[in-house]
């Protein structure tokens, strides 16, 4: 496939006049291009604008490849032919599609990247500091995936539980943690991040200013292929706020929040604030690395409008809970709690 006919592919393209077949592949690779970018803070927000300065680079990049097979050419002695399939097309546009992906953000880099993964257990607690200066305080149960050095134009981390983030101010390199499909994004802040699997993500703000933003995939079948069209939700949130994506509504939201209860666990408090019985038997466990067993499931829907606890042991505080809460409690075993009663609404 020559530079003119993959240029005439492009401007058929952008004019609207390919065929089906190659519109659908020309499709196809941008939005794996799309998809494999989108959660970068720096990725533009204008459609339109990245297929334009994509091709533009993609017709720079087809001089130097079709240098390249001219070359080749006369080595070997082979005449290039006229006809111009998908896979001829396909196979042109992967040879030059990742200088074109260099070209439009203006980089190449070859950084070898060596990642640490520091990982919590049950009932324990670790502050990681990172290379740049920022501190991480990780929760129980949770890890933490972080670079050695930070070599790139940015900061990313990743997060999969809880976290709380001291983050170093750095205008020339934004700092970015990924939680599942949320990545929230700082210069230079302190901010709570909670994403246990299976359960709604939240990011708290406790100084400065968080981007927080939620990608989802929707599909569309069509007589060829599987199209992937991504989906953008972006909120701004500054102290006193959370952000909270649902995974399985895939909504979004932002509002007030009290800090005290957010950020209890760092200070070493347990606050619970509306909270139902599973999960403050949930963050029992987690504190005094215990096994609760609710013997009837009618509990786990009893909630509990306010109580923060701090230096009170184990049973000072599940002796609060019952009379509070009404229900009964036996250490059957060590480390081993039950929980009976009427539960709620009987």
């Amino acid at each position: 496939m020559s530079e003119q006919e993959l240029k005439d592919l492009f401007d058929r393209y952008l004019k609207d006049q390919c065929t089906p077949r190659e519109k659908k592949l020309l499709d196809a690779l941008f939005e794996s291009f799309r998809k494999m970018h989108l959660r970068a803070a720096w990725m533009p927000k204008n459609p339109d604008r990245l297929r334009a300065s994509l091709l533009k680079n993609i017709k720079k990049g087809i001089s130097i490849d079709e240098k390249r097979l001219d070359k080749h050419r006369q080595v070997k002695n082979v005449q290039p032919s006229t006809v111009l399939s998908p896979w001829r097309i396909a196979a042109s546009i992967a040879l030059i599609i990742g200088f074109s992906i260099m070209g439009y953000f203006g980089y190449v880099n070859f950084t070898k990247v060596e990642w640490i993964t520091k990982t919590t257990t049950h009932g324990q607690r670790a502050t990681i500091l990172l290379a740049d200066g920022s501190r991480v305080r990780l929760n129980a149960e949770s890890t933490l995936i972080y670079p050695k050095d930070f070599s790139t134009g940015h900061r990313e981390v990743k997060i999969v539980g809880e976290a709380f983030f001291d983050v170093v101010r750095d205008d020339t390199k934004p700092f970015m943690v990924s939680s599942g499909d949320v990545m929230t994004t700082v210069l230079g802040t302190s901010f709570n991040v909670s994403a246990f699997p299976k359960e709604a993500i939240e990011v708290s703000v406790a100084t400065g200013k968080v981007a927080v933003r939620a990608i989802s995939f929707s599909k569309e079948q069509t007589e060829t292929t599987e199209l992937t069209h991504p989906d953008v939700k972006e909120v701004f949130i500054t102290p006193g706020f959370k952000a909270t994506y649902d995974p399985i509504s895939q909504a979004l939201t932002a509002l007030k929040t009290d800090l005290d209860i957010e950020l209890a666990w760092k200070m070493e408090r347990l606050t619970f604030s509306g909270f139902k019985l599973d999960k403050i038997a949930k963050m029992l466990e987690e504190r005094y690395q215990v096994d609760i067993r609710l013997l009837n499931d009618n509990l786990r829907a009893c909630g509990l409008s306010y109580a923060t606890f701090g230096e009170e042991s184990f049973l000072e505080i599940m002796n609060n809970l019952s009379e509070a809460m009404d229900f009964e409690f036996e250490v059957v075993a060590t480390n081993q709690v039950e929980i009976n009663g009427p539960g709620c609404g009987q």
